[in-house]
């Protein structure tokens, strides 16, 4: 994004390509990536329906890690 949220301070995790790689690559749960932001889940799901990111199934297999 190219303007600052003045909500956070310090840099912003709050992009799509951080989001995608915590969720699809590393296959971390909203939750987990959650603890990983200091943020909590409902902002990552708010996060991820910005950007389209498609959820997993609650259940589904994540990556192997």
């Amino acid at each position: 994004m190219t303007d600052e949220n003045p909500y956070v301070i310090g840099p912003s995790p709050y992009d799509e390509a951080t989001l995608r790689k915590l969720y699809h690559d590393e296959g971390l749960t909203a939750a987990e990536i959650a603890d990983r932001l200091d943020r909590n889940r409902e902002t990552i799901y708010n996060w991820m329906d910005d950007f389209d990111i498609e959820r997993r199934r609650g259940g589904s297999p994540r990556v192997d890690r």
